[in-house]
């Protein structure tokens, strides 16, 4: 299925770029070395793709995975290159002292390509490039395929194994929307305004708050100047900017960056209009964080009332709007229009999005949040299980969101006393969080003090007193960290 001219160029190019000395670079190219349309079945087993498959790649040493077309990953699609490929990722994590490389390369003409449509839309992109899912996957012979799964099943799992190969393209799309970024030097025009805006979004979506802020602030310079600061896209960059700000607690900036986009948006698009209901929602939360709560409810029934006009009912906006509203009033400790908001919220999702989707996930822990606020811990655990299990299936088990998650529940199996589950959960909270955002991030230091409080009660004052030296260290690193984003803006 690749235009074999195609890959081999880029292979060459590969292997001029890697090494110096190309004397000794020898290739295995998959089409020649196994035949896949060997009909013997006893020859490619599942004990077969365990073992001697997987003992080959670890002899090799290294996987070069050509996407060309990236356009049309097809290797994403096939069973054995999905195999082959997890083996070499696998086998890259074994901590031995010479692991396998692996490696995605695109010919300096693809990657050009792929740049470009990555500072237009990363969301996108990383869509098609994450689009990885086994049991849907083509081989040319059936009995393969089964063999394949009977090797996936025994080791790592169906699920699993989607789980990190998403991963691990997910990561190496925002690695390539940074080097483009990068690329771009001191370009000042529309291609740049936009490369910095996904970045900042990028960046938002890791955690990343801080540099978040810095590629939107980038962002919005450029468009006033390109597009003036009554256009439509400058509106969007305020917004982005806005949510960047109110993510690292300056609530104040968010407010102001909100007012601005939604002044434009009311001028250019008028009051009825989604984009206009979207400023309402996104003004309305930062009143909410400011502690502003009146506002933050008006603001809301503003957004919910365009939404349901111009969008109607059954709309996920719409359901954002439900769920948001019930943030505003669960806020003031009235909980009971929280719950009827949320489960109207959590209604429209499930018919709209399905029941395993991101907003289904977020609107299943605001329930269990509600229940653990007014102390009905069964319903709360109940809820929060649920949305977990979601985050772990599509975020994947490596995302700060799916931390928070994992924080939740550990905070409700403390209140319930059951400090062996709540270390559990609140050691797989700190666990992410080190590795992704880092030991110098505030919810890093939130995760070791809660872990020191659920030692304590486990009587276990040693592991305690480390978990709260860790959490002041981890707290004062996220403050230094902090300060100069802070004197700079």
């Amino acid at each position: 299925r690749y235009n074999f001219r195609e890959a081999m160029e880029a292979l060459l190019e590969y292997c001029a770029q890697r090494f110096h000395d190309q004397t000794h670079v020898y290739v295995w190219n998959d089409a020649f070395v196994l035949n896949q349309h060997n009909a013997d079945e006893s020859v490619y087993t599942s004990a077969w793709f365990r073992g001697r498959f997987r003992s080959s790649i670890r002899a090799i040493g290294r996987v070069v995975l050509v996407l060309s077309p990236w356009e049309d990953p097809v290797p994403l699609k096939r069973v054995w290159c999905l195999w082959e490929i997890f083996c070499a990722l696998d086998l890259q994590a074994s901590g031995t002292s010479d692991p396998v490389r692996f490696e995605v390369f695109l010919s300096h003409a693809q990657q050009k390509d792929f740049r470009a449509a990555v500072l237009r839309d990363y969301d996108t992109i990383t869509k098609l490039m994450t689009k990885v899912d086994l049991a849907k996957a083509e081989a040319t012979r059936d009995a393969d395929k089964q063999a394949i799964f009977e090797a996936v099943k025994a080791t790592v799992g169906m699920h699993e194994l989607d789980v990190r190969l998403k991963e691990y393209f997910r990561r190496w799309c925002f690695d390539q929307l940074e080097h483009a970024v990068a690329d771009l030097g001191g370009r000042e025009d529309i291609a740049a305004a936009r490369g910095h805006n996904s970045l900042g979004l990028a960046y938002k979506s890791a955690g990343l708050h801080d540099k978040a802020e810095a590629s939107h602030a980038a962002a919005v310079r450029l468009y006033e100047v390109l597009q003036g600061p009554l256009h439509l896209d400058t509106a969007q960059s305020y917004n982005n900017w806005a949510l960047a700000c109110g993510a690292m607690g300056e609530h104040v900036k968010a407010i102001d960056f909100h007012r601005k986009a939604l002044a434009v948006r009311q001028q250019v698009l008028g009051e009825e209009h989604r984009d206009t209901a979207m400023s309402y929602n996104n003004l309305a939360l930062a009143y909410l964080s400011r502690g502003v709560y009146d506002k933050a409810r008006e603001h809301h029934h503003k957004a919910a009332v365009i939404r349901e006009k111009v969008l109607g009912a059954e709309h996920r906006d719409t359901a954002q709007s439900y769920n948001n509203l019930a943030l505003a009033y669960n806020a003031t400790a009235a909980y009971d229009q929280a719950l009827e908001y949320h489960h109207k919220a959590l209604a429209t999702r499930e018919k709209v999005l399905g029941p395993e989707d991101e907003d289904t996930a977020a609107s299943c822990n605001n329930i269990g949040l509600v229940y653990r606020s007014m102390h009905k811990y069964r319903t709360a655990t109940k809820y929060l299980r649920r949305g977990l299990a979601i985050r772990e299936k599509v975020l994947g088990p490596e995302h700060p969101v799916t931390a928070q998650s994992h924080n939740n529940l550990g905070l409700v199996y403390y209140a319930t006393r059951q400090y062996g589950q709540a270390a559990e959960c609140h050691g797989k909270a700190l666990a992410i969080r080190e590795k992704v955002l880092g030991a110098a991030h505030a919810t890093t230091a939130t995760s070791l003090k809660h872990l020191a409080a659920v030692c304590s009660k486990l009587g276990d004052a040693d592991r305690a007193k480390r978990y709260r030296a860790r959490a002041e260290a981890s707290g004062e690193q996220a403050r230094s960290a902090a300060r100069p984003a802070t004197a700079a803006s």
